[in-house]
């Protein structure tokens, strides 16, 4: 049998540890996203250029707003130089609890403006739903049927609700 102040300590814990586990429900996010990958290449119909690419990276908040500080992202896309690019991501938290994420993408050299829905989740953003954008800086490799890219943003933003 547990003394009375170490019973009431271990319930008091416990009471934060589920508050901790528990999201608003709404909130708004920024921060920095910064991944690495490979595309590949080759060239269409009226001279398009269509790829395919996998990129994986970390995406550090600075405002949160209950969601944790960090994530591991991996994302698959398809791009066709006559359309916007679009890709599908998973955001990882500490917990193995993900975010997933439809983007949309516009690049003009190296630079381009990504928009994102936020359109569920696992575990605790199980019901999410919800807006980003980003104004992104996009480096490649010169071979042009496979190359190496990494990406940064520091304008990360975006709002999200359950339903």
């Amino acid at each position: 049998m547990l003394p009375a102040g170490l019973a009431g300590g271990l319930i008091f814990l416990a009471g934060i540890a589920v508050a901790d586990s528990a999201l608003p429900l709404s909130g708004e996010f920024s921060g920095q996203w910064s991944v690495t990958g490979e595309e590949r290449s080759m060239e269409f119909l009226d001279n398009r250029e269509v790829s395919i690419l996998r990129h994986r990276g970390e995406v550090n908040l600075t405002t949160r707003n209950g969601l944790p500080r960090a994530f591991f992202s991996t994302c698959l896309g398809f791009s066709d130089s006559a359309e916007v690019g679009k890709a599908r991501c998973a955001w990882e938290d500490s917990r193995g609890d993900r975010l997933y994420i439809e983007i949309t993408s516009r690049f003009l050299g190296a630079k381009g403006q990504v928009e994102g829905k936020i359109v569920g989740g696992t575990g605790r953003y199980a019901g999410i739903h919800g807006l980003m954008r980003m104004d992104a800086w996009l480096y490649s490799s010169s071979n042009k049927e496979e190359r190496d890219i990494t990406a940064f943003t520091d304008s990360l933003s975006g709002s999200w609700t359950f339903e």
